[in-house]
């Protein structure tokens, strides 16, 4: 595939995955995409086959472009709390581009897109949170008491209660608030004094706003 070719279809994910997470997946027609794109529904089908083919593409780069986003915070070898407020901070900033439906979208019309994205959560992510809780329990940061694996879990368990819109409609709720109160609150149970201290001093909410 030739430069330009490379290109458009990088136009074409960008523009698709920006109007999916502003308005849900389902409520994006082919029809507006073109229109928002200025280019004919015929060019688009040239690169995917259909619409479930294209998702299946955004999803993959979107989670693909987060996981490099990731990779960049972990190279810069900062203490475990300030990489996991680093990492929480990129989070942050994603949710507030995200209609909580997409992920219902997602999960109901389009397995494959909602596999990367569980791959993305699932592998990738609970890998980092992982490695961070190791780290910290080394350099005495976390409390070496903790089991990896569970608190691994509990916390990637209860970042999906954001999107729960049972518990907490996106009516009532801000997801960027709901995320910076769950990281509060895995820190304080998790960190040994001297790491709470250095939290407390280090940071404040309002750097999330």
């Amino acid at each position: 595939m030739q430069v330009e070719e490379l290109n458009k279809k990088e136009e074409i994910l960008n523009t698709a995955t920006a109007l999916f997470m502003k308005n849900g997946v389902q409520s994006v027609t082919m029809d507006e995409l073109a229109i928002e794109l200025q280019m004919s529904k015929k060019t688009i089908y040239k690169f995917f086959s259909d619409k479930r083919s294209l998702v299946d593409g955004c999803m993959k780069s979107h989670f693909g472009k987060h996981q490099t986003a990731v990779r960049g915070i972990l190279a810069k070898n900062l203490n475990v709390i300030d990489e996991m407020f680093a990492i929480g901070e990129f989070v942050n900033v994603e949710l507030r581009a995200v209609n909580p439906v997409v992920f219902a979208d997602l999960n109901r019309f389009y397995p494959e897109a909602f596999r990367s994205f569980l791959r993305f959560k699932n592998d990738f992510i609970l890998e980092v949170i992982r490695q961070n809780l190791k780290r910290g329990v080394a350099d005495q940061w976390y409390r070496s008491a903790l089991n990896i694996e569970v608190v691994a879990r509990l916390y990637a368990g209860m970042t999906d209660l954001i999107f729960d819109d049972e518990n907490f409609p996106s009516t009532a709720y801000d997801k960027p608030s709901l995320y910076l109160e769950l990281f509060s609150y895995h820190l304080h149970g998790i960190a040994t004094p001297r790491g709470i201290e250095y939290f407390d001093k280090t940071y404040d909410a309002n750097i999330f706003k």
